[in-house]
């Protein structure tokens, strides 16, 4: 089965993106279908460089003990960083970072990912008032930062952030 890629504004957009050359962009939007639109787009940009880290660090972590879990989701990001021969890794269902048992600070990790390689991160949750958030407030999960060392595309409004602007 081949897949047919209909240029859109939006895929223009995403290659834009892939092309980039900054070292971590978040396409940011609280709508999970947009998510999964998105990343179909990219799966047809890129075939298979789309690391999905829900399915591969819950896989990775069964039979890890949960004191280790923290340490291993580092380790796994790394490896799989420095595994990818592409110049960008694209990460999308990134929900499991946000899970409080890993003790992680989701946005540090990608920043820190980005010196080893590029990242283009599909992330459920919003920008506004130049604050980052995951999910929606009513979520459990519900996290903000406002130091933002990273370029943001919102995809709903299509502005994009470049890293060091003031979000203000």
């Amino acid at each position: 089965e081949t897949t047919k890629l209909v240029i859109t504004r939006d895929s223009m957009l995403l290659s834009e993106l892939i092309h980039a050359q900054d070292s971590c962009i978040l396409i940011v939007t609280p709508e999970i279908r947009e998510l999964q639109d998105i990343e179909s787009n990219l799966r047809k940009l890129r075939g298979e460089d789309i690391l999905s880290l829900g399915t591969e660090l819950s896989a990775y972590l069964t039979g890890v003990p949960q004191r280790q879990w923290e340490r291993e989701t580092r380790n796994l990001m790394t490896m799989k960083c420095r595994e990818t021969s592409s110049d960008l890794l694209i990460c999308s269902q990134i929900d499991i970072l946000f899970e409080p048992e890993l003790l992680l600070d989701p946005l540090a990790l990608f920043q820190s990912w980005s010196r080893i390689k590029r990242l283009l991160v599909l992330w459920p949750g919003t920008i506004q008032d130049g604050k980052l958030s995951y999910a929606v407030p009513e979520h459990a999960h519900f996290r903000t930062w406002q130091q933002l060392d990273t370029s943001i595309l919102d995809w709903q409004t299509q502005h994009i952030y470049h890293k060091f602007s003031h979000l203000t």
